[in-house]
């Protein structure tokens, strides 16, 4: 089942940055059961939101996969930026990246430019991502459901064939 998401700008923004965060982290898109590259994760939800990114508000399909992956995309980023402000105290101010997620802080800077002046800017990012992470969280829930009875039926059915490769006894 699609699950359609209209997102204002800012929110747009918001997700897209949790997005990059997401994309790069080593392995993000490896299936953790076959450990093969997942076909329709979040790098497919990139250029939809690149593409909608200055307009008003954006719009996504997204599958119960990439919306449960976006929600822990969200999580993840939400971490990386409230430890901003204390990477900036550590740091003195320099402006060496604060992130170990390739793109991050440029993409932080060119979508939300008040945080390339203030580090305390990205806590506000942080609440931010975290109200629309509650807003999706019901959505997101019930993404997860979906995919578990999926898993379960997948399983169900596998055992159903039989596991003795050569017949039934």
């Amino acid at each position: 089942m699609p699950y359609a998401l209209t997102l204002p700008q800012h929110e747009a923004r918001l997700a897209f940055l949790a997005v990059i965060y997401h994309l790069a982290r080593p392995g993000s898109e490896i299936d953790r059961d076959t450990l093969t590259v997942v076909q329709h994760g979040l790098a497919e939800v990139m250029p939809q939101l690149e593409e909608q990114i200055n307009a008003n508000s954006a719009r996504l399909e997204l599958s119960a996969y990439q919306l449960s992956r976006l929600g822990e995309a969200m999580m993840g980023a939400i971490n990386e930026l409230k430890a901003y402000p204390l990477l900036d105290t550590m740091s003195g101010g320099s402006s060496r990246p604060r992130s170990a997620a390739a793109g991050f802080d440029e993409a932080m800077r060119r979508l939300f430019p008040p945080s390339a002046l203030d580090a305390n800017y990205a806590t506000r990012l942080a609440e931010d991502m975290l109200m629309l992470w509650r807003r999706m969280e019901s959505a997101v829930s019930r993404a997860e459901t979906e995919m578990d009875t999926q898993r379960r039926r997948a399983h169900e059915a596998t055992r159903r064939k039989g596991f003795w490769p050569f017949g039934r006894r």
